[in-house]
């Protein structure tokens, strides 16, 4: 909530924090987590190292924030495990025609992700 709040902050936007707010939140980390366990069971992990050259090389200073920082690191941890599960999923589409060869991999990935929640419920 705190790094939600210090973006609204430097947009000049008030920001509620209520329930409706940590509801979103908390869909957004039971989603990264279902990503998670899903790019695992594909054999796919991330490591720490992979998540710092990627914040490093992140234009602006906003990588520097300091209570923003595991939310930070979290987002770039998810958008790495997509582009390897894309990778690995594409990697087994062949078409001689490259737009059909993209949708085909776009849909996809589109498949993996829908089906991360049926694979892994959240439970309350």
């Amino acid at each position: 909530m705190e790094h939600f709040s210090e973006e609204s902050s430097r947009e000049g936007r008030p920001f509620a924090e209520d329930a409706v707010a940590r509801q979103h939140l908390l869909g957004l980390l039971v989603y990264r987590a279902q990503l998670e366990l899903g790019a695992e069971a594909l054999g796919i992990r991330v490591p720490d190292e992979a998540v710092e050259r990627r914040l490093d090389s992140a234009a602006g200073d906003e990588k520097d924030e300091g209570g923003g920082r595991a939310y930070l690191e979290s987002s770039v941890r998810v958008q790495l495990l997509k582009e390897a599960v894309y990778r690995k999923l594409a990697a087994r589409i062949h078409d001689a025609d490259p737009q059909r060869a993209q949708a085909r991999r776009n849909a996809a990935l589109d498949r993996w992700l829908a089906s991360l929640a049926k694979s892994y419920p959240a439970t309350r």
